[in-house]
C-alpha cells in the first residue's frame, strides 16, 4: 500500500510540475526541445504505470495460495483461499460471503460452497470451518510482465516457506486477465510453480 501511495504521489508531483511550467512561444528551434521533453514525460508515465501494474500483480500473488491443479477443484480453491483470510477467522470459522467474494475478486470464479462442508467438522450457518493444518507460504517478486492477447503472463521469483520449516527458491508463471468488476482490477487464471 505504501508503494502504491508513493507512486501516486510521484505521479501527482509530475503532473503539478508539468502544469506549472510557463508556456513558451514555440519556434522551429524549440520544437525539438518540446517534443523530446514530452517524450521523457511519456516514458516516465509509462514507467509509473508499469510499476503500479507490477506492484498490483505482486500483491495479488503474495495473497494467492491456489497453484497448479488447485484451479480444477472447488474444494481446493475454497480451502486455499481461506489461508489468505486467516485474520478474519472467529472461533475456527470464517464467513462464506467473505471467502466467496475473495474468490470472485481474485480468480473471477463462482464456486460451490457445498464443496467445503465436512461431516466431521460442521460449521455454523453461513460459515466455513477453518481446518487446522500446516500450510506453505509464498513470497513472490515479479521479474517480468509480458502482454499477451487478452491478458498478461507474469513470471516471478518465489521464496517458498514450507509448513515444516524448510525454505527454497523457485519460479512461478501466472496468467492475469483484466476484470473491471474485481477490486483488484485483474483475475488470476492460472498460476504454476516450476
Amino acid at each position: 500500500m505504501k508503494r502504491l501511495l508513493s507512486l501516486v504521489l510521484v505521479f501527482a508531483v509530475l503532473f503539478v510540475f508539468s502544469a506549472a511550467t510557463p508556456v513558451k512561444k514555440i519556434t522551429s528551434d524549440t520544437l525539438v526541445e518540446v517534443v523530446s521533453s514530452s517524450y521523457e514525460v511519456t516514458d516516465a508515465n509509462n514507467e509509473i504505470n508499469n510499476n503500479v501494474m507490477k506492484a498490483r500483480f505482486e500483491n495479488m500473488l503474495n495473497n494467492n495460495y491456489v497453484y497448479d491443479s488447485d484451479f480444477e477443484s472447488h474444494k481446493a480453491i475454497i480451502e486455499n483461499s481461506i489461508l489468505a483470510l486467516l485474520d478474519a477467522t472467529v472461533d475456527g470459522e470464517i464467513h462464506q460471503s467473505l471467502v466467496l467474494g475473495f474468490i470472485a475478486d481474485m480468480y473471477g470464479l463462482q464456486v460451490n460452497p457445498e464443496a467445503a462442508k465436512y461431516d466431521f467438522a460442521p460449521a455454523s450457518e453461513g460459515m466455513f470451518v477453518v481446518l487446522p493444518r500446516g500450510y506453505t507460504e509464498y513470497e513472490h517478486t515479479v521479474t517480468s510482465v509480458v502482454v499477451e492477447e487478452g491478458g498478461y503472463t507474469v513470471t516471478s521469483d518465489v521464496l517458498v516457506l514450507t509448513h515444516d520449516g524448510e525454505a527454497y527458491n523457485t519460479t512461478a508463471k501466472t496468467v492475469f486477465v483484466p476484470n473491471e468488476g474485481s477490486s483488484f482490477g485483474y483475475n488470476i487464471v492460472t498460476c504454476d510453480i516450476h
